[in-house]
């Protein structure tokens, strides 16, 4: 009987966990523009399905987030567009942008486990830029710093880094692991 119960208890547990869905920010994936304006409000730029918020808090750093929805990818001529991908994109200096890379490639191993090295995708062109990568419920999570780049700062143009924090749903064309 002990048996039985271990089992069963195990078998609910487990049920839960792969089925689980990854949402971001509470958004499942093929979330529309509305459910994403009714959860965050109103976008500073709303453009063809991409919206845009300006100062978001990501781990005590201000960033822009973007949410790209789009028809799926599985069948682009379906006229429902839904949430597909998200980014944050947070500006850094270059001289502080190591740290903070190491301290964001920190909170996300504790969120998803250990990262998945990159090497020289999607974007590496400076050899002081780096990539590292997720796989989380179907969804592929990166972590990106591009090392001086060029990048309107308003006071005046400057070379900074940007660090990148990227969402692609398993219905995303950048994401080779949503057929997991």
């Amino acid at each position: 009987m002990k048996k039985a119960i271990i089992l069963i208890v195990f078998m609910l547990v487990a049920g839960v966990i792969f089925g689980q869905e990854f949402t971001f920010r509470g958004l499942p994936w093929g979330s529309s523009v509305n459910d994403i304006i009714a959860k965050e409000g109103q976008p500073d730029s709303n453009t063809n399905g991409q919206l845009i918020y300006q100062n978001k808090n990501v781990a005590g750093y201000n960033a822009m987030l973007l949410f790209n929805c789009s028809p799926p990818y599985s069948d682009p001529y379906v006229e429902k567009y839904g949430l597909r991908t998200t980014q944050y994109q947070i500006p850094v200096t270059n001289a502080n942008s190591e740290s903070v890379y190491g301290i964001l490639l920190d909170k996300l191993s504790k969120l998803y486990g250990q990262p998945i090295p990159g090497g020289t995708k999607p974007y590496r062109v400076n050899i002081k830029d780096r990539y590292n990568y997720w796989v989380v419920f179907k969804t592929k999570i990166t972590l990106t710093l591009l090392y001086s780049i060029p990048i309107d700062l308003k006071e005046n143009d400057k070379q900074v880094s940007l660090i990148t924090i990227s969402y692609y749903s398993p219905d995303s064309t950048m994401n080779e692991f949503g057929d997991l």
